[in-house]
């Protein structure tokens, strides 16, 4: 049975047959001290395994999705990694905080750790059973071009760089502006943009006037639209952008 057969199998599988292997794969990750026969599991899924499992076990207990974490890569992003997720590739968000942006499109479908509606058979035919490693799917950030930092922006080291995913839907600009009065202005662009302010605070401008930046504020910029953001705080300012 190839890995894909047997991941779809234990999707459609019987609740009757699958709870008591949850039950096994619960009990051998409390099991810390016991761990001789579970050698080759964790030299191909990694030493965190256990832990996952039980840390995912006290938030959805005895959730099928504790058997998919076998066939998942387990990803420990660092501040300012991202990584691309393409369309059909199963994944989960474990704990932290996250900016996700995604092309247009209202077909989430669900088949583990969730209270939300489960459909298991749409969710077996559409994805893609590609396994692989995840460093494939980490994005390079590189300098985004149409911004201009001014002397305090520059001077402070200020960063505004840009993650590139393979597909013309969208992109996504972090900028730090490190340091009071630092500012950074762009270019208008043939499209829209959403920012929202993570940290830290200030201004945005545009030619009709300005709005004070805060964390949590979310501003929508028009197609054709040049403006300028200044932080105007000691610590960084920063704020994330979908193109």
């Amino acid at each position: 049975m190839t890995t894909k057969q047997l991941f779809k199998t234990i999707l459609q599988a019987d609740t009757t047959i699958t709870a008591p292997v949850v039950e096994e794969l619960v009990q051998w990750a409390s099991q810390s001290g016991q761990r001789q026969r579970a050698d080759y599991l964790l030299s191909k899924c990694g030493r965190e395994l256990p832990g996952v499992i039980s840390a995912l076990n006290g938030q959805y207990p005895k959730d099928i999705g504790l058997l998919y974490l076998v066939f998942f890569n387990h990803v420990v992003l660092e501040p300012g990694q991202a990584m691309f997720i393409d369309a059909g590739t199963v994944h989960a968000y474990l704990s932290g905080d996250v900016i996700e942006c995604m092309a247009c499109s209202a077909n989430v479908v669900r088949a583990g750790f969730t209270s939300k509606n489960q459909d298991v058979t749409t969710f077996s035919s559409m994805i893609t059973y590609d396994f692989t490693q995840s460093k494939q799917f980490l994005l390079v950030p590189k300098d985004y071009k149409r911004s201009i930092f001014n002397a305090v922006a520059s001077a402070s080291n200020s960063t505004c760089v840009i993650y590139n995913p393979p597909v013309e839907e969208f992109g996504v600009i972090k900028t730090e502006l490190k340091g009071k009065f630092a500012t950074v202005t762009f270019e208008a662009i043939p499209g829209p943009s959403i920012l929202i302010c993570v940290n830290g605070g200030g201004l945005i401008s545009v030619d009709s006037g300005r709005e004070t930046l805060a964390v949590g504020k979310v501003f929508f910029v028009s197609s054709n639209v040049a403006y300028t953001l200044e932080s105007l705080q000691d610590e960084s300012c920063i704020i994330f952008t979908a193109l």
